[in-house]
């Protein structure tokens, strides 16, 4: 389920399924002391383990969260082959579009390669 802010991933233990339930939350920061990034927090239960986790990506990275939140979901034993992100395409489709809306980001706009090549753009 996808409403602007908030992206809620879940599914019930079965046969070839892991059960979890995740929740990401998120939220543009704009300050005069610093350039602009968002926020997200990432909460919930995979096999019936609670985690949280949060972290910041820039402007220019944060639609990169997918690959973030798998990693950040693995690390917490999630182990699905493709990711709940490929299962609930249409609710990151959703939230893809809603990060470019507030952001103000066009298709090509340029990305801080220097950032990318010392491993600062969220990659961790």
């Amino acid at each position: 389920m996808f409403i602007p802010g908030h992206l809620h991933l879940a599914s019930a233990s079965e046969v070839d399924r892991q059960a979890f339930d995740i929740h990401l939350r998120y939220r543009v920061l704009e300050a005069e002391a610093r350039p602009v990034a968002v926020h997200f927090d990432m909460e919930g239960r995979i096999d019936g383990q609670p985690f949280s986790e949060s972290f910041e990506l820039p402007r220019d990275a944060a639609v990169h969260f997918a690959s973030r939140a798998s990693r950040l979901a693995r690390r917490h034993g999630l182990r699905l082959r493709q990711g709940p992100i490929v299962r609930q395409r249409r609710e990151y489709d959703a939230m893809f579009d809603d990060l470019r809306r507030r952001l103000k980001l066009k298709s090509g706009e340029a990305i801080d390669l220097d950032r990318y090549l010392r491993g600062e753009a969220g990659a961790s």
